[in-house]
Order: structure tokens, then sequence, then C-alpha cells
């Protein structure tokens, strides 16, 4: 399992009760994948740059998921072609690190160990 950060932008004239709808799909998607959600952020309404399917709004929704590697692809699929999600960033999460900024012993152990040459006698 892999930690993902999904970024969705929904049409900002959408009601309450649809990005509700909307975010309960999502995590439905991701518990049919074996995956979780891990938490959820509304960013809210803000203007978008350029117009996108004629929206010049848009509300935007930041989530953590823990998803297999094969339940990614499916993920991404289903945000493109779902006609209520303006735009969608679906990105492998970082590494947990502590406030010092050195990996935590669980990450440490499950980051890739690189061998230094050996320096000859």
């Amino acid at each position: 399992m892999q930690k993902y950060e999904l970024t969705i932008v929904l049409p900002g004239d959408t009601t309450e009760a649809k990005q509700k709808r909307v975010l309960e799909k999502i995590e439905k998607l991701v518990s049919n994948v074996s995956g979780e959600v891990l938490d959820g952020t509304s960013w809210g309404k803000k203007d978008l740059f350029y117009p996108i399917a004629k929206q010049t709004s848009g509300v935007y929704y930041f989530l953590n998921l823990f998803l297999p590697a094969e339940g990614a692809p499916v993920i991404n699929r289903e945000m493109q072609i779902d006609d209520e999600v303006l735009r969608h960033l679906l990105v492998v999460g970082e590494v947990n690190k502590g406030a010092s900024g050195h990996m935590l012993p669980k990450a440490a152990a499950k980051a890739k160990k690189v061998s230094k040459p050996r320096a000859k006698k």
C-alpha cells in the first residue's frame, strides 16, 4: 500500500449536497479498490486562472489516500470520466518525515538502501 494525494476541482456552482455526494462516491471507489481515505480538506471556492468547461470558479478538495499500486490507475480513470469533476491530480505522497526532517523508523525501513562504494586499501 502506498500513500497518494488526490486533488479535485468541482464546478464553482456545485451545491453542498452535490459536493458531499461526489466525496462519498470517491470514498466508495477507494474502498472498492481495497484502499482507504486517510483525511480530506476543503480548500474552498477559488477563481480559476482560465475557464474550464465554461466555468470560471471551482471548489477544491484535497484528499490523502492509502491505495494498493493497482488501485491508483482505477481511481485516475474514474476521475477522468466523472462529469462532476472539472480537474483532478493524483500523485504519490511524500515519505513520512519527523519534525527534524529525518525519516521516521517505519518509513526508513521501507526506503531503498543505497550502498556506498568501498574505499580500496
